[in-house]
């Protein structure tokens, strides 16, 4: 059996025990947990960063990096107004000191906040229940018997104040916290008296102080609750993991008037929940990894209302090295707006046909199955959070070759309401996926284009679409509502629009992509170019499968420009001409 169930991170606070917490639907709450480990030198950034305009893919937002290495592991929100980020930064890898952000609307900036410990001052989630009602939790000291304690901050409107949280003898570490109001908020995590093993710890407060909850007893020999979730104030889940035998995942709920232990068996050894969010009451989904060390499954688990049962998810790492070493695939986050469109985050690395690197992705679940794509390589998203029709957010940390900075994405799905989309115009990269959102609608709607490449199939209200754009071109998208013989499409369409790739190759040379891969059957693309001294386009590459090309300047030095658009061999459907891409050779 593995020593700890344990995240591997690239930030300054590498954790044994990932801990992420997915909070109510409106605003899910909080995460994170870990000790310092590695560190290097990151460049600074201005105090206060402007947030840009969101897009209906996720890409990563401007934040501000205040100190040498930096990372953010909670977040929480209030409106996509009002959003708070909690994380820790250092100067030297040494002394740790709390790090909050916080979005206005137009931009992230530092917001100071206090410490306890001359040391190590880390915070892992964080609750925001009103605009002066903001709550922090984490821990101060470093790793050792009776060094490790709790850390409680709370917001007021107006600054960040140090509180009185209980003093259990050993170490204590609060992972996760969550809230519903003013005299009834959650936090999570574990502790242990000095030789003994490590026991789950809850506590409440009760509007005047933190109290102790009463658990279940833990089965095992070592417990940690590592994330908080709630559709409301009775209906609260909180996850981890426990030593029994070779390890499994610990669900434990509160129904308003107790804590109940809930069996989540999996043949998975040393399984491990990191995360939880519950859409709606009776309505659940759990987040983890299990399996033996540097051979890690992504594992997912979906509570019906009556038991957990375990649901098929992406694994998108693969392949196994030398001495045993296999993928890592591991879930990190959860959050979910309802029941038909629900958000994970999480980690995966694949070893062959080269190992590496440890990169993000993003899953989505629409009510019928999960899809997962790859992220950024080297980052990590410790955390996020979806609000009710509008943005999510997610925090963490990012490794380049200036150092750790902290990480924030972001993504606004287009809304559907009945047969109008909001925004009705977007544009994204080659490559981007989309969200799409169904916030009302009299009857079931389909999201579909003239190529008839997208097609969502019928959804209620609340549910939610995906789809990765992989070929350029400007998409006309209708909303059709009704199914069967009685369906009726919106008359003007909305587009996304998605431009080629153009890339020098050289001094006198440019490569040219307008799709990740070659036609699929029954497609083909059409590209052509605009050359210096003109102002038309004119067919370039016409009903090729090809994906890309080389170019070679023909027309001496200028600027070049190249669009394409993506159609039906039958001439039955096709996308318009996409906005161009250019270059400039002198």
């Amino acid at each position: 059996m593995k020593p700890l169930p344990r995240i591997p991170m690239i930030g300054l606070v590498a954790a044994p025990i990932a801990v992420i917490t997915a909070g109510l639907p409106a605003a899910a709450n909080t995460p994170g947990v870990g000790w310092p480990a590695r560190l290097a030198h990151a460049t600074s950034a201005a105090a206060s960063v402007d947030g840009g305009q969101c897009a209906p893919a996720w890409r990563a937002v401007p934040v501000p990096d205040p100190e040498l290495s930096n990372v953010l592991y909670g977040v929480s929100a209030v409106s996509g107004m009002d959003v708070w980020a909690v994380g820790a930064q250092t100067k030297d890898g040494a002394t740790f000191t709390t790090l909050v952000d916080h979005f206005d609307g137009t931009g992230w900036r530092v917001v100071p906040s206090p410490n306890a410990a001359s040391d190590q001052n880390v915070l892992f989630g964080v609750a925001a229940l009103a605009a002066d009602d903001v709550w922090a939790v984490g821990r101060i000291g470093g790793v050792g018997a009776e060094r490790a304690q709790p850390l409680i901050e709370h917001y007021d409107g107006t600054s960040w104040q140090i509180v009185t949280a209980p003093r259990l003898p050993g170490d204590t570490y609060l992972s996760a916290v969550l809230g519903f109001a003013a005299n009834d908020v959650w936090a999570a995590g574990f502790t242990s008296a000095p030789g003994s093993a490590r026991r789950a710890l809850v506590l409440h407060w009760n509007g005047s102080a933190w109290n102790v909850a009463g658990l279940p007893p833990d089965p095992g020999v070592n417990n940690y609750l590592f994330a908080l979730g709630a559709s409301g104030p009775r209906d609260l889940w909180t996850v981890g993991t426990n030593f029994h035998g070779a390890g499994e995942p610990t669900t434990i709920h509160w129904d308003g008037h107790g804590w109940t232990r809930v069996p989540a068996t999996t043949s998975i050894p040393g399984a491990a929940f990191y995360s939880v969010t519950v859409p709606a009451h009776g309505d659940a989904w759990a987040g983890g990894t299990g399996g033996i060390y540097q051979n890690d499954t992504a594992i997912m688990a979906h509570w019906d209302g009556a038991a957990w049962s375990f649901a098929r998810f992406p694994q998108l790492g693969t392949g196994f090295g030398g001495e045993g070493q296999g993928p890592v695939n591991q879930v990190d986050a959860l959050a979910g707006s309802s029941p038909g469109d629900v958000w994970a985050t999480g980690q995966y690395m694949t070893w062959r046909p080269h190992p590496g690197p440890l990169t993000e992705f993003m899953a989505h679940w629409d009510g019928t199955s999960w899809q997962a794509w790859p992220g950024q390589a080297n980052r990590l998203s410790h955390q996020v959070i979806a609000l009710a029709n509008g943005p999510m957010w997610s925090v963490g940390e990012q490794d380049s070759r200036s150092g750790f900075h902290s990480a924030i994405d972001r993504i606004c799905p287009v809304d559907v309401n009945e047969q109008q989309f909001t925004p009705e115009h977007s544009t994204l990269a080659l490559g981007e996926t989309a969200a799409w959102k169904i916030v009302s609608a009299a009857a079931p709607v389909s999201i579909r284009d003239t190529t008839w490449m997208i097609r969502s199939g019928f959804t209620d209200a609340g549910g939610s679409f995906t789809y990765q754009f992989n070929a350029s071109g400007r998409y006309r998208i209708r909303a059709c509502e009704g199914g069967g013989m009685s369906t009726s499409c919106a008359a003007a369409p909305a587009t996304i629009a998605v431009s080629p790739q153009v890339r020098s190759a050289g001094p006198a040379q440019a490569s040219v992509r307008w799709a990740l891969a070659a036609a699929a059957p029954r497609f083909v693309f059409d590209v052509q170019i605009r050359r210096p001294g003109t102002t038309q386009f004119v067919p370039w590459k016409t009903g090729t499968r090809l994906a890309a090309a080389a170019f070679t300047p023909d027309s001496g030095a200028g600027t070049y420009a190249f669009r394409a658009r993506v159609g039906r061999v039958d001439g039955a459907g096709q996308t318009s001409y996409s906005p161009p891409a250019t270059i400039h050779f002198n």
